[in-house]
């Protein structure tokens, strides 16, 4: 609906608003970059299932990381996230990856996956996770928000 640009614009107002909300924590720089990036990924992050700017993104980063993988060494992580990847490419649009139960679990074993190999960087994963599912509530927010404006502007034109 929105499009990419739209939904980039959703998560960059939402990151606001939500650091609006957190300032009382005194953020340092590096975080608020980091908050910034992961709200921008969590609002493109539900068109993966489409070809978009976001499925786009996520497969670039998603070499990238593999590539790590197999150059250090972690190939029990690189067969999983192989599998991962071909996930949407089997699901429908606004199915699994428009749900905001799907994103928060995804979220909490985001949050496992660090707390069981790094512990000291837990606080740091959950402050990651809390901005990439407010930018992907926004990115939902905005395709309901279209869709019944879609639906109202076809009813009063009838």
């Amino acid at each position: 609906m929105p499009g990419y640009r739209g939904h980039l614009i959703g998560g960059g107002v939402t990151y606001f608003i939500l650091l609006y909300f957190l300032s009382v924590y005194n953020p340092d720089a590096s975080l608020m970059a980091q908050g910034l990036l992961f709200c921008l990924v969590g609002a493109l992050f539900p068109d993966i299932d489409i070809k978009s700017m976001g499925q786009k993104y996520f497969y670039i980063a998603l070499t990238v990381f593999l590539s790590f993988c197999l150059l250090y060494g972690y190939y029990s992580w690189f067969v999983a996230l192989t599998f991962v990847s071909i996930i949407p490419l089997l699901v429908r649009h606004r199915g699994i990856f428009h749900s905001l139960f799907f994103i928060c679990f995804l979220s909490a074993m985001s949050i496992i996956a660090v707390l069981m190999y790094k512990t000291k960087y837990g606080p740091l994963a959950v402050s990651n996770a809390l901005f990439f599912i407010a930018g992907a509530w926004s990115h939902i927010l905005l395709d309901r928000f279209t869709t019944k404006m879609k639906k109202t502007f076809r009813k009063s034109r009838r």
